[in-house]
């Protein structure tokens, strides 16, 4: 799995606002990148990604202005996606769906949150997507 990180920066100046685009990498003591993000003004900012103690993706996610907004996926070690979510707010909102390891198209569980709570009908999956409860 590959992922690309994309940076820009506005080296505009306006007697407003100055941005600096910071790209920030934190690692484990044996060298292994966690996390890789960039922030602008002291300001987390964009797509975050992190890595497990291997190495590998477990989760994306982004920023803006330093408030999570937008899609976080998290990955199981075998790099397939575990689960979806959306984020507002650092709440998460809407659709939820956690999806089984061998398969992405496979969902264990969904359901919705409205203002980081659970709302609504959750619906639980056995492995051959036959729907188990409600």
């Amino acid at each position: 799995m590959t992922f690309f990180v994309i940076l820009a920066c506005n080296n505009k100046q306006s007697k407003h606002h100055q941005g600096e685009a910071i790209l920030v990498t934190k690692r484990m003591p044996n060298g292994i990148t966690k996390v890789v993000g960039a922030t602008i003004d002291g300001k987390k900012e964009g797509m975050w990604i992190e890595f497990d103690d291997s190495g590998r993706i477990s989760s994306s996610y982004t920023y803006v202005n330093d408030s999570l907004l937008g899609e976080e996926i998290s990955y199981w070690e075998n790099g397939k996606i575990s689960s979806r979510r959306y984020l507002k707010g650092n709440e998460i909102q809407g659709e939820w769906a956690q999806y089984y390891d061998f398969d992405k198209n496979k969902i264990a569980q969904k359901g919705s949150y409205k203002n980081g709570e659970k709302t609504g009908v959750w619906e639980y999956y056995i492995e051959d997507g036959r729907l188990n409860k409600k």
